[in-house]
């Protein structure tokens, strides 16, 4: 391979940041960390420039990246990077088995290639395409699921209580830290053991629809913290396996939080047409299940349309959803909703507010002061609560973006106050979602800091 040269796109990059290469590998390894990937030596980047040196590793190259993405505020890929890197494995490769599998049996062995791929980075998809692929797995009559009829142990009621347990743990530990490393690679090895039980396990059929819905469960918080750990394409293939196990296992109200989750994804990405269609979809699939089924559909609705610039619609999905929410919870709720409250909410929409309020060429300051008084209280008592940790990651999301409607309204003094709290909390949570936000919302609003508060916020990143 041929290395870039003095004048090579890395090298200009790093002139306009006035970087090294060992402050290159750096930032580096903290993305590469976050990925749960093992990092360089600090000085690798410096043979990237004057030797024959080019990484042969593609998450490397992918991470080297997106840190570059981030502090250039413009898109680099390592194509550009590196012009004349050979081509990595064909996108497909990474969604073929997956893509191909119907609901049911055919779903273990690459939901198993799924959990156990630690550190592969699948492209993400976009459009029809993933709007097939989700329906597709939602569609038609699942293939039969038979479990061994010898040589295999029965599968216990105190061991379907016990990995249920084990799910609902590793959720409220997604609440605190995020799609850290660890608690991703928790969540995926407990998915990797579920399928296995299904394989080569022992059941009755209801203690097979509670696997299936286990697993289901798992691989749902995988794509969700995937998300969280800035892997878009590998929260995909999660949420795409968690739907085609939830048809397996005849679980309705998980396809439509799955189609929900993949919405909200697609509008954090600004792919507003995306978020409209899943969005769409997840509220047909949930039009005939419980109120907070209904009411989580259509606050992703909300969020979809806060995107796409369109306020009715945005309203109107709000008030349905929040009409849904007052009604009594019910036996049949799904646990996995555990978390959709009326402050939920109200976090949710300050976030979309901020949102809708810059669809427009000038910032809309009703909307601003609106989506302010919704989060303002929520960030206050989920930051400064040093005994309160169960929602901290939330807390910190939600206080990022009460910090860009302080900002867009040049209220100084409270976007400063915000900042601080933010960088004294941000390094408690693992979510990479989070980092890569706060950078974007730093280089917004770098010119209102205080020289001392932009260095600490800096760090924070870091």
């Amino acid at each position: 391979m041929t290395a870039p040269g003095p004048e090579s796109p890395l090298a200009r990059d790093l002139s306009a940041l006035g970087w090294s290469g060992r402050d290159l590998g750096r930032a580096v390894n903290q993305q590469l960390l976050a990925m749960a990937h093992a990092t360089v030596n600090e000085t690798t980047p410096c043979k990237w420039l004057t030797d024959n040196h080019v990484p042969r590793d593609p998450e490397v190259r992918q991470a080297t990246a997106t840190v570059l993405t981030q502090a250039l505020g413009q898109p680099r890929s390592p194509a550009q990077l590196w012009p004349e890197t050979p081509t990595d494995a064909p996108a497909d490769d990474h969604w073929r088995g997956l893509l191909a599998a119907r609901p049911g049996p055919a779903l273990l062995d690459p939901g198993r290639r799924l959990a156990t791929r630690a550190t592969a980075t699948p492209p993400a998809k976009s459009g029809p395409e993933l709007f097939t692929a989700a329906w597709d797995k939602s569609s038609g009559s699942p293939d039969p699921w038979q479990p061994p009829t010898q040589g295999a142990e029965w599968v216990t009621e105190p061991m379907l209580a016990m990995l249920d347990s084990h799910l609902a743990q590793l959720r409220r530990l997604d609440d605190q830290v995020g799609g850290g490393p660890l608690s991703l690679r928790s969540v995926r090895r407990g998915l990797e053991d579920v399928l296995d039980i299904l394989q080569f396990g022992r059941y009755t059929r209801p203690a097979q629809l509670a696997l299936i819905r286990n697993a289901s469960g798992l691989a749902q918080l995988a794509g969700w913290m995937s998300f969280d750990a800035a892997k878009s394409g590998g929260a995909q293939q999660f949420h795409l396996l968690s739907i085609g196990l939830a048809h397996a296992g005849e679980d309705a109200a998980q396809i439509s939080n799955n189609l929900g989750m993949l919405a909200y994804q697609a509008a954090a990405e600004h792919n507003a047409q995306d978020a409209l269609r899943l969005a769409t979809a997840a509220v047909e699939h949930a039009s005939r299940l419980a109120p907070s089924v209904r009411a989580r559909a259509q606050g992703r609705l909300a969020t979809a349309c806060a995107v796409a610039g369109n306020q009715a619609g945005f309203q109107a999905a709000t008030d349905t959803c929040r009409t849904l929410l007052d009604q009594p919870r019910r036996e049949d709720d799904p646990a996995a909703l555990y978390y959709l409250t009326p402050a939920q909410l109200d976090a949710e929409t300050g976030h979309a507010l901020v949102d809708l309020a810059t669809t427009s060429t000038r910032p809309n300051r009703h909307l601003l002061h609106q989506a302010i008084a919704q989060l303002a209280p929520l960030v206050e008592a989920g930051l400064t609560d040093p005994d309160d940790a169960t929602s901290r990651r939330s807390a910190v999301l939600h206080g990022l973006h009460l910090t860009r409607a302080y900002a867009l309204l040049k209220e100084r003094e409270q976007t400063v106050a915000t900042a601080a709290l933010l960088a004294k909390n941000i390094p408690t949570v693992q979510s990479l979602r989070c980092r890569d936000l706060l950078t974007s919302v730093r280089r917004s609003i770098i010119r209102q800091l205080p020289p001392d508060l932009a260095a600490g916020l800096g760090r924070a990143m870091m």
